[in-house]
C-alpha cells in the first residue's frame, strides 16, 4: 500500500507538469485552429483511446429524464468551460488564464458555503478572498481593460468560472446515479456531437497542419485527457481527495515557467509573490474544507475528467442505473 502511494505521488507530480504544458501546447496549437475545432478533435481523440482501452460504456441504461441532464453537463463542463479556457488564452498570457483558473473551485467551495450552506468557516472565507485578490494582482487587471483589447479574456475566465460551478452541482447529482466511466464515455459522446457541425467542416485542414500541430493534438487528446484521468482517478481512489487537489493547485507553476521557457512570457517578481500567495491561500481553503467532512469539487483539468469529481470520503454505493 505505502509502495503503492509513492508511486502515484510520482505519477500525480508528473500529470501536474503535463497539464501545465498543456497550456502551452494549446496557446500554441490555437495559432492554427480555432477553439471548437481544436476541442473536437482532442475529444475526438480522448474518445478513441478510452474505446480502445475499456471498449467503451457497456450495457449502461440512462433514465430518460437524466439524458438532457447528461447532455448538459458536456455542454457546460467539456465544450463551454474549456471553449472558454482556450478563448481567454488567445487574449492573455498562460499564466494569468492558469492563476485564474484555479480559483474556479475555491469559487465553488464560496457557492457551496454561503448559498447552499454546505459548510464554511472563517479561515476558508478569508482563504477564498486572499486566493482572488491575489489572481487580480498576478493578472494585473484594471477595470479600465474592460473596454481594451483583453476584455474578451476576462469576460471568458469569468464565464468559465460560472460554467464550473453550476455543471459541479449538476455532476453531483448524476455520480449519485451512475458510475464514474459510463457517465464519463457518455458525456464524451455528447460533446462530440454537439462540436461535430464545426470540427468535422476542418477535417481537411489537419491535412495541412504541420508535425508539431498534429503532435499538440496527440497530447492533448492523450497525454492532457486519457492520462490525466487515469492517474487523478487512481490518486483520489489511493491517496484521498484532499492530497490529489493540493496536486492540481499547483499547475499554474509549470503552466508559469513553461510560459516563461517557451513562449518568452516575463513574469515580474511581484507576480511570482502573487502567485505564490493564491497558492498557499488555496490550500488552507481546501484542507479547511476537507476537516469540516466535505470534499471539496475538483476540477479535473482535461475534457472526461469533470465527471470524475469525487464525492465525500463517505463512500455510497454506485451502480450503473438508479
Amino acid at each position: 500500500m505505502k509502495h503503492t502511494k509513492k508511486i502515484l505521488y510520482v505519477l500525480m507530480t508528473i500529470a501536474v507538469i503535463a497539464w501545465g504544458l498543456e497550456f502551452i501546447i494549446a496557446k500554441e496549437t490555437l495559432a492554427y485552429f480555432d477553439p471548437l475545432t481544436l476541442l473536437f478533435f482532442k475529444y475526438s481523440i480522448a474518445l478513441l483511446v478510452m474505446i480502445a482501452l475499456h471498449g467503451g460504456a457497456k450495457k449502461v441504461l440512462f433514465r430518460k429524464k437524466d439524458v438532457p441532464l447528461v447532455l448538459l453537463a458536456a455542454a457546460m463542463g467539456l465544450v463551454g468551460y474549456y471553449a472558454l479556457e482556450y478563448i481567454a488564452l488567445e487574449h492573455l498570457p498562460v499564466a494569468s488564464v492558469s492563476i485564474a483558473m484555479s480559483l474556479v473551485p475555491l469559487i465553488t467551495i464560496g457557492v457551496e458555503g454561503l448559498v447552499l450552506k454546505r459548510g464554511i468557516n472563517a479561515k476558508m472565507l478569508l482563504g477564498i478572498i486572499a486566493c482572488t485578490i491575489g489572481a487580480v494582482a498576478f493578472i494585473g487587471f484594471r477595470p479600465s481593460e474592460l473596454f481594451g483589447g483583453n476584455a474578451i479574456g476576462y469576460i471568458c475566465i469569468a464565464g468559465a468560472a460560472i460554467l464550473w460551478a453550476a455543471n459541479g452541482f449538476l455532476l453531483e447529482k448524476l455520480q449519485t446515479r451512475y458510475k464514474a466511466f459510463p457517465l464519463t464515455f457518455f458525456m464524451l459522446v455528447g460533446a462530440v456531437v454537439m462540436l461535430a457541425p464545426r470540427g468535422l467542416v476542418h477535417i481537411p485542414d489537419v491535412l495541412y497542419a504541420t508535425p508539431a500541430q498534429l503532435g499538440g493534438l496527440v497530447y492533448l487528446g492523450v497525454v492532457g485527457a486519457c492520462f490525466g484521468l487515469v492517474i487523478e482517478t487512481l490518486s483520489i481512489h489511493e491517496i484521498g481527495v484532499t492530497p490529489t487537489m493540493l496536486f492540481t493547485n499547483f499547475i499554474p507553476v509549470g503552466s508559469s515557467i513553461f510560459g516563461v521557457i517557451f513562449l518568452g512570457e516575463a513574469i515580474t517578481a511581484f507576480q511570482v509573490i502573487c502567485g505564490i500567495a493564491v497558492i498557499a491561500a488555496g490550500c488552507v481553503v481546501i484542507r479547511e474544507k476537507s476537516k469540516l467532512g466535505k470534499d471539496p469539487v475538483i476540477p479535473q483539468r482535461k475534457e472526461a475528467v469533470p465527471a470524475l469529481r469525487p464525492q465525500s470520503h463517505k463512500h455510497r454505493p454506485l451502480h450503473d442505473a438508479a
